[in-house]
């Protein structure tokens, strides 16, 4: 496995620390090989999200979160990066288009809730019980 830089938000919100190690460790875990960036933004409505773009990918975690509630959607949000680099495995250079085929599929079937990418993705946000990633 490849280095993975890690960029973090220049200065923690309201007291929020990353564990640095605990985020490379959860990198390695999850076979995530490719640049994480992860930074706040100021939205109520939706508490996480993951973007990749060529190369690189980026997790928006809403800056009203408590830390507990950070390190959970922080897990979350990994599981989706370590989806679509499995895709990209598998499927190559259309791998992203066919995880983002799948994804629409499993949620016009099974709803959001049900989508299979979201179910284990959910299961993972448990794994900040062994290992939280923000103090």
């Amino acid at each position: 496995m490849t280095h993975r830089p890690l960029i973090l938000p220049s200065r923690d919100v309201k007291g929020i620390r990353w564990s640095v190690s605990g985020i490379e460790e959860a990198l390695r875990l999850l076979e995530i090989a490719q640049p994480v960036e992860i930074k706040f933004s100021q939205g109520t409505r939706r508490i996480g999200c993951h973007r990749y773009f060529p190369g690189r990918h980026s997790i928006t975690i809403s800056r009203f979160l408590t830390a507990e509630a950070a390190s959970r959607v922080l897990w979350h949000e990994l599981t989706h990066a370590a989806q679509v680099e499995r895709a990209i495995r598998l499927h190559g250079q259309s791998g992203l288009s066919k995880f983002g085929q799948a994804y629409k599929l499993e949620t016009r079937m099974r709803g959001y809730r049900g989508n299979r990418f979201e179910v284990e993705a959910r299961a993972a946000e448990d794994w900040h019980e062994a290992q939280p990633l923000a103090a």
